[in-house]
């Protein structure tokens, strides 16, 4: 049986004092990666809109566990084991597919490589989450590396679940 993250993803309806708004929904998950204990604290997202694909990163403040936001499991999933196969990085993934990876090799948080080269990596992979639906003016690596930050208000995604950092608790796991 195929490991899945299990989250409601793609167009929902929401509504607001009787106004109906469609609005696109993301998964995300936080995977513990330090203690081997298996947790995953999984949610959903507005504002962070990739389609047909998953984006993830091992640059996590402060604990920097593997953080994937996408519109389907398999592509978190996939995005979660280039992850682990490059042992850390950044990675963007396309309807299955991996279209590109900046591996990290130290620590899971820096690169061995110029400069150049990490440079090239990221605006590639920044161009391409941006053609799967992004906007324009959002830079989704850096956003990722903040979304599992517990010490910033208002909710993160912990491998325990999603977290209220105003109400000091798991609302979901």
């Amino acid at each position: 049986m195929p490991l899945t993250i299990g989250l409601i993803q793609g167009c929902e309806r929401l509504t607001i004092r009787s106004e109906t708004l469609w609005v696109f929904v993301s998964s995300i998950a936080s995977f513990e990666r330090h203690h081997y204990t298996g947790k995953i604290g999984v949610g959903a997202v507005l504002g962070f809109e990739i389609r047909g694909g998953a984006v993830a990163s091992s640059v996590s403040h402060d604990s920097h566990n593997i953080i994937a936001i996408g519109d389907n499991d398999e592509d978190m999933l996939t995005a979660v084991k280039e992850l682990e196969r490059v042992h850390g990085g950044i990675t963007i993934i396309e309807n299955g597919t991996v279209f590109d990876t900046l591996e990290l090799p130290i620590m899971c948080l820096i690169s061995d490589r110029s400069y150049n080269y990490v440079s090239k990596k990221i605006r590639r992979m920044t161009a391409k989450a941006r053609k799967m639906g992004l906007a324009a003016d959002m830079e989704p690596f850096i956003t990722l590396s903040f979304m599992g930050l517990p010490v910033i208000p208002e909710i993160r995604c912990i491998p325990r679940g999603i977290y209220s950092v105003t109400e000091g608790r798991i609302l979901y796991h």
